[in-house]
């Protein structure tokens, strides 16, 4: 005897901070196999919907809040999103359980320690250093700085979906990825389960705004300015003294411990310590002055260390 489809559970995609149907309106059932019958629908995506969740994840990678995020602030999401895991993880055990047929025993303890995969890169985020390497030409500092690749495709196998997920996306998301998930066809709905956690994470330092999201993690969340010292600035731009720096590129300064320095030729390091200088002195930030005693003790010990 077939299931009636009005008892099914019936889940949606998650795209763009948004529980969407197929573009195409078509769903497919899957199967419990402890009893062999449906229990849920899911929806049928196609191209245009993976089209619709890269785009999504794109422009989430290139604008709004995520890419403003720090490397802690991202780490923060993550651990807050470990802790929301510990909270549900016999739910999404029983899920796990029902939508692949593994056993409750192995399970339950793949959902209780997957947590563990984004405490560690949780932690880690903020831990991604560049390295300077030596060069053989005198009027040069070169050094490397790691970025996000932009948006990852995760393919996720029927066996442990959650702990695979866990697997990819954690790291994905500490390097500052945004990330378009692809469950198998077999066990998507414990995948689609997992999503709801999304939407429940806060900043905790941002100001205002309802957390919804997709691979960005949250679309809006608020505020989220660097910290001068005890003082949040206007924007994020580099102060107006170190415009006039070039190299070959746009030289950005920025003071919320997050640098964009490129290849900087070393007679221009006295005339940016000396703009910094100025700037820390002129704003007053007490988190900064301390580095500078006086201008040219700080220059000399600044320029020192530059070179």
């Amino acid at each position: 005897m077939d299931t009636p489809t009005s008892t099914l559970a019936k889940y949606k995609m998650f795209i763009g901070g948004e529980w969407v149907d197929a573009a195409s309106g078509e769903t497919f059932e899957s199967d419990n196999p402890f009893t062999g019958k449906p229990w849920a629908l899911v929806p049928k995506g196609n191209g245009q919907d993976a089209d619709r969740a890269v785009r999504a994840a794109h422009k989430a990678f290139t604008s709004g809040e995520w890419p403003k995020l720090t490397p802690s602030r991202r780490g923060a999401l993550l651990r807050k999103l470990a802790d929301l895991i510990g909270e549900q993880s016999k739910f999404l055990a029983e899920m796990e359980v029902r939508d692949n047929g593994k056993l409750y025993a192995e399970m339950s303890a793949q959902t209780a320690y997957m947590a563990q995969w984004y405490y560690y890169y949780g932690g880690l985020a903020d831990k991604v250093e560049g390295h300077v390497i030596p060069s053989d030409k005198p009027d040069m500092f070169n050094f490397t700085r790691y970025e996000p690749l932009g948006v990852v495709a995760a393919i996720i196998p029927w066996n442990s979906p959650l702990l695979l997920v866990a697997w990819k996306l954690a790291p994905a998301l500490a390097a500052g990825n945004t990330v378009v998930l692809k469950p198998s066809e077999y066990t998507s709905a414990s995948t689609l389960e997992f999503m709801k956690l999304i939407p429940l994470l806060t900043d905790p330092a941002a100001h205002g705004g309802d957390a919804s999201a997709t691979g960005e993690l949250q679309r809006r969340l608020g505020h989220d300015l660097p910290s001068y010292g005890a003082h949040a600035p206007e924007s994020t731009d580099p102060p107006p003294e170190l415009n006039h720096l070039h190299v070959e590129q746009k030289l950005v300064a920025r003071l919320d411990g997050a640098p964009e320095f490129h290849a900087v030729h070393r007679h221009e390091v006295d005339d940016l310590v000396r703009c910094l200088a100025d700037f820390v002195h002129q704003k007053q930030a007490p988190g900064l002055r301390h580095s500078f005693d006086d201008q040219h003790t700080g220059h000399d010990r600044v320029a020192g260390e530059m070179t």
